[in-house]
């Protein structure tokens, strides 16, 4: 229903205009969502192909700008079309040049919590006056910090160099080089095709042209924004060579340290198996000599009983005669007595 709503707004507000462009339809878009109360739900330049076409515009027309002065090691890089280049320029450059792996989320996360927590009076001065050109007339999209909090995680929300970008250069010890197309070249060829400025955790500052830059510095990152809301990274190719032949030597080194570890399970295997064997024949072995103790103790119970057997056989043959002998002696002596 607040869709609906919206776009019944959008339909009387822009109603007997003509050549409407998708910025403005964005712009009005993202005001009647903040109206309703929808801010933040919907990625309107995303839904109006805003970003996307401004992208294909720079990539289109990047043959026909001035060269870019930089050094001959550096290349411009890509960076994502959803509404985080900012976020992601910074993040590929922050990897390749300080060697810290961040993703976007935790990026947006980083300046969620530096509003969160007490935020200083340059913070809230720049959110509250941020303006932006529309049809030769500036306006202020500025913000409160509650209002930032709520929408700095969301894709629609671009990142600014002067603001974002000064907060992560204060997270994490890094400046941070931005080149942006100078609006007096196309005046004056004499002029530098970019301008440079160098910003930290205690703002930003120009520093002329680029060879007054140090590229050499590991902790100096560097993006660029060629005039067309669209920040890219600018990197090394020489560190990106660099760091692709140290994957490779890592990839090869784990590969082969799988490889060895396999093989000692398979080695493991084998002697854990002729262990069992050996223990197996230990036990066989042990059981046959219980067995073996256990019949000649029955054997020999059985010798002993015989030989037992044997020796009192002829006891009770030798007494039987004694006896017969007595009861002969006897009969006569009683014949004997009855004679007399």
């Amino acid at each position: 229903t607040a869709l609906i709503q919206l776009f019944k707004s959008l339909y009387a507000l822009l109603r007997g205009k003509q050549n409407i462009s998708k910025e403005d339809l964005a712009n009005a878009s993202e005001k009647e969502s903040k109206r309703l109360g929808l801010e933040g739900r919907y990625n309107w330049s995303e839904i109006f192909d805003l970003e996307k076409g401004v992208t294909e515009k720079a990539e289109k027309q990047s043959d026909k700008e001035q060269k870019l002065n930089k050094p001959d090691n550096f290349y411009v890089g890509k960076a994502i079309s959803n509404g985080s280049c900012f976020f992601d320029s910074f993040r590929q450059s922050l990897e390749q040049q300080a060697g810290v792996q961040v993703t976007i989320e935790q990026l947006r996360n980083d300046c969620k919590r530096f509003a969160q927590n007490n935020p200083t009076e340059w913070f809230i001065s720049k959110i509250g006056n941020d303006f932006d050109e529309v049809k030769g007339k500036f306006v202020n999209r500025g913000i409160t910090c509650d209002q930032y909090v709520n929408s700095i995680e969301k894709n629609e929300f671009w990142g600014r160099s002067d603001i974002e970008g000064r907060i992560l250069c204060g997270k994490y010890g890094v400046k941070l080089h931005v080149l942006e197309s100078n609006p007096l070249h196309a005046h004056d060829n004499r002029q530098d095709p970019f301008l440079h400025q160098l910003i930290d955790s205690s703002g930003s500052k120009n520093v002329g042209e680029y060879n007054k830059v140090d590229y050499d510095n590991s902790s100096v990152l560097h993006i660029i924004n060629r005039s067309h809301a669209h920040f890219e990274p600018l990197l090394n190719r020489l560190a990106k060579q660099t760091q692709e032949h140290q994957d490779f030597l890592l990839a090869k080194q784990l590969q082969e340290q799988e490889y060895a570890q396999q093989l000692q399970e398979r080695e493991d295997y084998s002697l854990a198996m002729r262990f069992q064997e050996q223990q197996d024949s230990l036990l066989a072995k042990e059981v046959q000599e219980q067995e073996d103790l256990l019949y000649a103790k029955q054997l020999q119970g059985q010798e002993e009983k015989f030989a037992r057997q044997l020796q009192e056989q002829p006891l009770a043959q030798s007494l039987n005669p004694r006896c017969s002998m007595e009861e002969v002696k006897i009969e006569d002596q009683q014949q004997q007595i009855s004679v007399k």
